[in-house]
């Protein structure tokens, strides 16, 4: 399984915090380019990813997945 990680990164100062932006169901972390930029010239770092089945996520369908385990992914992601 390959899982699609989008990071984005504040430009010319360090970090204030991490925000984890998790996208709706059927939509990609690229469509929020614009949000990303905001948040990033604001001094966050955004971390994002593609559910399974999803932009650019290569893996199994995000139907075999509940809520809970959405959690899980979102763990693997920040590891």
């Amino acid at each position: 399984c390959k899982i699609r990680v989008v990071i984005e990164e504040p430009q010319e100062i360090s970090s204030k915090a991490d925000v984890l932006f998790l996208t709706g169901f059927a939509d990609r972390a690229d469509n929020h380019t614009p949000l990303f930029s905001l948040l990033t010239q604001s001094g966050f770092r955004v971390i994002s990813f593609d559910y399974p089945s999803h932009g650019r996520t290569d893996c199994w369908s995000l139907n075999t997945h509940s809520m809970v385990s959405l959690e899980g992914l979102a763990q693997i992601v920040l590891m």
